[in-house]
């Protein structure tokens, strides 16, 4: 039975992801060494190795987190009451997330190239992607049944569209800085609202 980590030892462990991110944002996962997060981190290699035993367990730990991230996202938003306004929150906290945080642009970038390449990550990445899919796609299925989403919608297909919309505002994010975030997701939430309307 694995031993149930401490607060303290929680602490050191994102402490040790935090770092690695900034790492793995500026030079990618592969030209990134475990020396340089130690540095990032200000800890000793036995320190950091403590609590990961590689750099690929470290990235998989990030990948993990993604997954806590968006379920937060989604928990913190979601009123089955009011569908399309929890979509248009959702969206606009995740597009909020991977925009403001241009670290967080960048590693996604990097964990979606990895996860081609990797098969422990793309696993992660496929279930993380399947779990966030499911919540959307049982959303909309409840505004189709309660009346507020058109009929004629197919669940799913619409939950693929808000995926690649998002995926597309976090690869331009990246590319043109001058992206207002804002200004985008105000005429998004009009397409959204227009094209779920019944």
């Amino acid at each position: 039975m694995t031993k149930e980590k401490t607060a303290k030892q929680k602490e050191k462990i994102q402490h040790i992801l935090d770092a690695a991110v900034v790492c793995f944002a500026k030079k990618g996962f592969h030209s990134t060494t475990t020396a340089e997060i130690c540095r990032e981190a200000g800890m000793s290699p036995g320190h950091v190795f403590h609590y990961f035993s590689s750099k690929q367990e470290i990235i998989e730990a990030i990948a993990e987190n993604d997954r806590v991230i968006f379920a937060d996202i989604f928990a913190e938003n979601v009123n089955e009451s009011k569908v399309v306004d929890s979509i248009v929150a959702i969206i606009r906290a995740v597009v909020k997330y991977i925009t403001v945080y241009h670290i967080s642009a960048r590693l996604c970038i990097e964990i979606n190239a990895e996860a081609t390449r990797n098969p422990e990550i793309m696993k992660i990445f496929l279930e993380n992607e399947k779990w966030n899919k499911k919540a959307l796609t049982d959303l909309i299925t409840i505004g189709i049944q309660n009346g507020e989403v058109a009929q004629d919608l197919q669940p799913g297909i619409i939950t693929d569209w808000l995926f690649i919309l998002t995926n597309g505002i976090l690869c331009y994010s990246v590319t043109d800085q001058s992206f207002d975030w804002e200004v985008h997701t105000d005429f998004l939430e009009k397409i959204i609202r227009k094209t779920l309307s019944p």
